[in-house]
């Protein structure tokens, strides 16, 4: 909440919320494990209802179907070298593609603006 805050007297147009991942052998990462998505989901919807338009952009990581339903409106697809896991993918991190964030998007009601033909 208090980074939220400091987010918000700052002016922050983006904000939202990101999984923390445990790191085996630090002083967390036996202890807590992995956000799961139903609470990462509320989080965001919290975010959400907190920010209204003052941040008109709300990111969820890693991306969360239900995050999207309740309030986020931005998500990361990556490649390559992913901090959060131990591979090296050449592909899209665990299979989510531009593809896959178009229709998660659709599907929880946003209109997606290309600004371009696809």
């Amino acid at each position: 909440a208090d980074v939220f805050f400091t987010a918000m007297e700052y002016n922050a147009a983006l904000t939202g919320a990101m999984a923390r991942v445990p790191v085996p052998g630090t002083p967390l990462g036996d202890r807590y494990p992995v956000l799961p998505e139903p609470r990462l989901a509320q989080l965001v919807a919290a975010i959400r209802l907190a920010a209204g338009w003052k941040a008109p952009d709300i990111c969820v990581h890693p991306p969360v179907k239900q995050a999207l339903a309740w309030g986020a409106n931005v998500c990361v697809v990556e490649a390559g070298a992913v901090p959060r896991d131990t591979g090296h993918y050449r592909q899209e991190w665990q299979v989510f593609t531009v593809e896959t964030a178009s229709e998660w998007f659709e599907e929880c009601g946003y209109e997606l603006d290309w600004g371009l033909k696809r």
